[in-house]
Parts: C-alpha cells; sequence; structure tokens
C-alpha cells in the first residue's frame, strides 16, 4: 500500500507539472508572435527586406533591387537671432493710474451685480402668473412714477431694463429706481 501512495502522489505531481508546462508553452507562443511582429516592423521600417507576406504576393523579382541607402541627417537649424524677436519690455503705470483703474473696475463689477438684481427683480414682476397684464402694467407705471421718470421711459419690463443699464443713466436714476422696485416687490404677495 505505500507504493500506491506514493504513485498516485508521483500522478498529482506529473498532472501539475504538465498544466505549469502547457502555460508556459503558451505564453512562449505569445513572446514569440510578439518577438516575430517586433522584427518584421523594425525590417519594414529600415527597408532591408520586405515583410512576409508581400512574397506570398507577388512573386520575387529575377533581378535583385538595390538597398535604399540611408540618408544624411539633415542639420539642426540655427537659432534665431536674438535681436530679431525680443520681448516687449513690460508696460508700468503709476501708482495713481492703478488705484483709479482699481476703483473704475469695482464700481463696474458693482454696477453689473445691480443690473442683474435688477433685471431678476423686473423678472419677478414680469413672469407671475398669479398677476394679470393689466396689473404688470401697473405696477411697472408706478416704478417709472415714483422714479420720476414719468415720459422718459415706457411702462415695460424690457424698456426700464434697458434705460437702468444704459451708461447714460445717472448713478441717481438708478438708485432711485432700486427703490421703487424694491417698494413694489415688498407690495407684492410672495409666491411659493
Amino acid at each position: 500500500m505505500p507504493r500506491s501512495g506514493s504513485i498516485q502522489g508521483i500522478e498529482s505531481l506529473v498532472e501539475i507539472a504538465t498544466k505549469v508546462m502547457i502555460r508556459i508553452a503558451k505564453l512562449l507562443s505569445i513572446l514569440g508572435c510578439v518577438v516575430l511582429a517586433g522584427c518584421a516592423l523594425l525590417d519594414k521600417i529600415s527597408g532591408h527586406r520586405p515583410p512576409r507576406h508581400s512574397a506570398r504576393h507577388h512573386p520575387a523579382p529575377s533581378h535583385p533591387t538595390p538597398r535604399p541607402r540611408p540618408t544624411a541627417a539633415k542639420p539642426t537649424p540655427e537659432p534665431t537671432a536674438p535681436g530679431l524677436h525680443a520681448p516687449r519690455p513690460p508696460e508700468t503705470i503709476s501708482n495713481q493710474q492703478f488705484h483709479q483703474s482699481a476703483s473704475e473696475l469695482e464700481e463696474r463689477t458693482r454696477n453689473e451685480k445691480e443690473f442683474v438684481s435688477f433685471a431678476d427683480g423686473l423678472k419677478k414682476i414680469a413672469n407671475n402668473p398669479s398677476l394679470s397684464a393689466d396689473t404688470r402694467q401697473t405696477i411697472f407705471s408706478a416704478i417709472i412714477t415714483k422714479a420720476k421718470l414719468t415720459g422718459k421711459v415706457r411702462p415695460e419690463a424690457d424698456a426700464i431694463n434697458n434705460y437702468y443699464q444704459s451708461p447714460e443713466t445717472s448713478a441717481e436714476d438708478r438708485q432711485v429706481l432700486d427703490a421703487s422696485l424694491t417698494s413694489e416687490l415688498s407690495k407684492m404677495p410672495k409666491s411659493p
């Protein structure tokens, strides 16, 4: 009996060795294919010999073709002359000009925020489904009347917004329009 146990052990070792050898054979065949493909690619790129498959479809010429001679490497182009493309010197401004530009930018940014909020307020009135067209017209007329712009601006959302955003509109007129719009919005019922 001890002999049969050692035979079974040997058989299991042989089975394991067979599986390992099969895996190694598969890996070697894959590696061989990769190497052959690489060689064929290098041959084709260098022009030393045609790829194998082309010889099957096209018979070999009766006289040998000369190998293409490698061309001489092209010289590296000369760098451009340093004086041709000199960088532009930085522009400098005085502190006074800097502060003036910064304050103008800040004012412009603040005005843009006001434009957006004013336009949003007009949209709340114009797009409120609970208000009739006559009620909207009355609210826009009240905004213009409180801002003392009667006759200057039509009582419509677009006309009021265009006047508000116009560069010719004074800061005082904008403030009065903001106040009258806020007043009218506070009278409206809150929408859900």
